[in-house]
């Protein structure tokens, strides 16, 4: 019998009780990282901290380059407290072609939402991982790549992979992901009506729990142009991944939220739509 395609994490107890969501004393963070495949072209990173009942943001910098700067940036920001970094870029891909097992699924989930992730091998990095790369670092650091978490856990320090789209698509309750990236024959009008609905999604962040207070720079980058632009964009991914670390560590695996894969075969975390984790549990029982 062949090992099963979907690998979903079972449900764990939260480490608070219902209603204790803040730990008075207790310090909480969610890095976020949109993660370059490579050192060329830059990456950007937002910290979120709790303070009270509310994510604030902290810290950001959208033109990190090289994996030594990004790490130091981190160890800067790190409180040495439960921290939660959510990466969007794949941190394990044992496969040598084709896609993850993660990937897979996750387009059985989003597709119908343009929401499918990029297939990843190690051909197409040439066998060298830059993910997997920030995890061994992340490691020696104290921050541990294992996904499997138990809820509201301020002893928590993981490093997971998210991926910014579709968890658009279940946070703001989207029919399709938002088209802001630079395609072709994709308009400048259109992309800013797309960065619109982004902000606003954040906004509307605000009255899901955990509550997220918008930044200030979070705002439609009607002015910008040319690598000022995408710099601005990455910006927003990584708040997007670290608000999913928020919600992750918050809610834990359920229906509202999914760790598709493990450590071993990689993983995706996402936030998840009505039904998708029935959808999820009857695809395990087809393929087990």
């Amino acid at each position: 019998m062949s090992d099963p395609i979907l690998r979903i994490a079972p449900p764990l107890a939260p480490a608070t009780k219902p209603g204790s969501f803040f730990c008075k004393g207790s310090t909480m963070q969610f890095i976020g990282l949109d993660l370059a495949w490579g050192e060329i072209r830059t990456s950007a990173a937002v910290v979120l901290q709790l303070q009270e009942h509310e994510l604030v943001t902290t810290a950001h910098n959208d033109h990190l380059r090289d994996d030594a700067e990004i790490l130091t940036w981190i160890n800067q920001h790190d409180l040495q407290g439960g921290l939660m970094l959510g990466i969007d870029a794949p941190l394990k891909v044992p496969n040598v072609t084709g896609q993850r097992d993660c990937e897979r699924d996750m387009r059985m989930l989003f597709g119908s939402y343009e929401g499918g992730c990029h297939p990843s091998n190690r051909t197409l990095f040439h066998h060298n991982v830059r993910g997997e790369r920030m995890v061994l670092a992340l490691e020696k650091h104290g921050i541990d790549s294992d996904p499997i978490i138990i809820a509201k856990d301020f002893n928590a320090r993981r490093c997971i992979e998210v991926f910014p789209h579709p968890a658009q698509v279940a946070l703001f309750g989207l029919n399709k992901t938002l088209k802001y990236k630079a395609k072709k024959n994709r308009s400048r009008e259109f992309r800013m009506q797309e960065f619109d609905r982004l902000i606003q999604g954040f906004k509307n962040l605000a009255e899901t729990t955990p509550k997220l207070q918008t930044p200030s720079w979070a705002v439609t980058p009607y002015t910008l142009k040319g690598n000022e632009l995408k710099q601005k964009e990455d910006l927003l991914d990584a708040l997007m991944c670290a608000y999913v670390a928020a919600y992750y560590w918050y809610h834990g695996h359920c229906e509202l939220c999914g760790l598709i894969g493990d450590k071993q075969r990689g993983h995706i975390v996402t936030p998840l739509l009505p039904g998708m984790l029935d959808k999820l549990s009857l695809a395990l029982a087809k393929y087990s």
